[in-house]
């Protein structure tokens, strides 16, 4: 601070800055005074001219106020989605988006689970065939000859058994025959011919004890020696301890005759019954691979894991797009538009910029595949504004927008080339038109409306005030 009573004392410039006015000034006073006064004038005019024209120029010119948003080009029409009718495992994609098909063209090959039970089916009825197969083509002849050879082996041994017996029925037969009695020569049943044995031995000792007695009664008249007695006693006696020996022997042959007839007649119940069991087993094994089979056949004829295209139309989106993937019943596959559907521009519309929208808008599109710088701009007219918003997980509520296009086809070359489906781009839809000097002086006229709002929110009273 200046002190009292001293005058205050001009501050110098910077000699730099003064050195630079002072040249600046001297030659704007030079090149003034070298002209006349009437070219002065006239360059003042044309300054002030070109002013006027300018603040003129800012007042009436006009830009466009926009709003960008990204589209991609759709069908207009109803578009159809295609669900599976099987759940399954992809195997085959034949189409992509923006694909023109035909009715009955392929679209995917699926193997669905139905088609890999029957295959699954079918692999476990050929190998039970095969098994069966091998058991009743293989295994059932050398079961069958082995069978024989026991078989054989056993009517060896019954034949021994039956000859042994054969020689106690002639000797049965022999004493019939001298005993008058042919009653019992033609029974061939076991348990008459073991009756028929036991018969012969009890009528050999009564014929013994008869001779005895006769012998004994012979003695008593002193016409036979007492050496022929007793001879006669001892054949008796002993043919009658014989006789358990003899009967038990007899009784043990006849069983194993018996056990021998049963073990042949058993071995060949058990091979007829395996016989009839593999020739089952092979009969339904064979008759379950041709059902197997045939299944199988109506799966591939019917064409049930092929995905055909109910009509002709274009593919405007693929929901599935790796092979192998699973999928289940109803799941939508891919989308189709009618052939002879016009094609728009879907417009993602930001929330902030929705509110300028209106149908009628110009919109400017600018295609990502064409440069606009070498192909230019092209124009479309804003259709239909979702009235719903989608919400979007990284951008937050946004709308869908329809816009009209002024063109089809794109000139690359010198040939029209047509827009595809799925093209992507930027739009820019033209919301107001508003002179450069407003949008020039629109941060001041923020700025102003800023400090308005914030003085009368702090000169507002408080509501508990009122």
């Amino acid at each position: 601070m200046a002190e009292p009573g001293q005058p205050d004392l001009p501050r110098s410039p910077s000699p730099v800055f003064h050195t630079a006015r002072d040249a600046g000034a001297e030659e704007m006073q030079a090149f003034v005074g070298s002209l006349r006064p009437f070219w002065g004038r006239a360059l003042l005019y044309i300054v002030l001219l070109f002013v006027g024209i300018a603040l003129i120029w800012a007042w009436w010119g006009k830009v466009d106020v926009v709003a960008s948003a990204p589209f991609r080009l759709v069908p207009l029409g109803k578009v159809k989605t295609l669900q599976a009718r099987r759940g399954g495992e992809i195997q085959h994609i034949g189409v992509s988006e923006g694909d023109r098909i035909d009715e009955g063209q392929l679209l995917f090959k699926l193997k669905s689970w139905e088609t890999w039970g029957d295959l699954r089916e079918l692999e476990q009825a050929e190998m039970a065939f095969r098994k069966a197969e091998y058991d009743f083509k293989r295994v059932l002849p050398r079961r069958k000859e082995l069978n024989r050879e026991t078989i054989a082996s056993l009517e060896k041994r019954l034949a021994v058994l039956q000859r042994f017996m054969a020689a106690h029925q002639s000797a049965l037969k022999d004493y019939h025959a001298d005993e008058g009695d042919g009653g019992g020569a033609g029974n061939d049943a076991a348990e008459a011919e073991l009756r028929a044995q036991i018969g012969f031995r009890q009528a050999e000792i009564d014929h013994l004890k008869q001779d005895y007695l006769q012998q004994k009664m012979l003695f008593e008249r002193q016409l036979i020696s007492k050496v022929d007695i007793n001879d006669a006693r001892v054949r008796y006696l002993s043919a009658l301890a014989a006789l358990p020996g003899r009967m038990s022997e007899i009784y043990k042959q006849e069983t194993a005759v018996q056990d021998l007839k049963r073990r042949i007649l058993e071995t060949r119940i058990a091979h007829g019954r395996e016989t009839s069991q593999m020739k089952h087993a092979f009969e339904t094994a064979r008759l379950r691979l041709e059902q197997a089979r045939k299944r199988v056949d109506r799966q591939l004829e019917a064409e049930s894991d092929l995905i055909l295209a109910p009509e002709s139309g274009i593919v405007t989106r693929v929901e599935v797009n790796t092979l192998g993937q699973v999928i289940n019943k109803g799941q939508a596959l891919v989308s189709l538009a009618p052939a002879s559907a016009p094609i728009v521009a879907e417009l993602t519309v930001l929330n902030r910029d929705v509110g300028l929208l209106k149908p009628g808008q110009i919109v400017k599109l600018k295609y990502d595949a064409f440069a606009f710088q070498d192909f230019g701009i092209k124009r479309g007219w804003l259709r239909q504004i979702s009235p719903d918003a989608v919400i979007d997980e990284t951008v937050g509520p946004i709308f869908r927008g329809i816009v009209e296009l002024e063109e089809t086809t794109m000139v690359v070359k010198g040939r029209e080339k047509p827009l595809l489906f799925g093209m992507k781009g930027t739009a820019e839809i033209m919301t107001d038109r508003q002179s450069v000097l407003l949008m020039l002086l629109s941060p001041l006229r923020k700025l102003y409306e800023s400090a308005t709002y914030d003085a009368t929110s702090t000169s507002a009273p408080p509501q508990g005030e009122l």
